[in-house]
């Protein structure tokens, strides 16, 4: 029957997906990381209204659901790669360092991102 026919290729197929999954695991478990350069790519969710109940023509008297406005929203997201195994890392996080200045003594605190290793 071709059914089981498809269904035999699906599971060696899933098993050949699982030992390759598992040898790039070790790869990248075992890199050193060459990490490039961090890009920033942030996410922008614009404002929108959700409507009430009413103008939906949903009619539930006191448990009527008002309509309501969502404010824009922007996700700060960073991205980093390795250039010897391909790992992808991404990160919201962020933590503030000292830069160096052209002053001595002086300081600037800086946001960068926090990949947390």
């Amino acid at each position: 029957m071709e059914t089981d026919k498809l269904k035999l290729e699906i599971a060696a197929l899933e098993h050949q997906l699982g030992l390759k999954k598992e040898r790039l695991n070790r790869i990248q478990n075992g890199c050193k990381h060459d990490w490039g350069q961090t890009q920033f790519v942030p996410d922008y969710q614009e404002a929108y209204y959700i409507p009430s109940d009413r103008e939906q023509g949903i009619e539930l008297g006191v448990d009527s659901r008002p309509g309501c406005y969502v404010d824009a929203e922007n996700t700060r997201i960073w991205t980093r790669t390795c250039r010897t195994c391909g790992e992808t890392q991404t990160t919201q996080r962020t933590k503030k360092t000292l830069s160096a200045s052209n002053v001595p003594g002086c300081g600037c605190e800086q946001e960068v991102p926090d990949f947390g290793g």
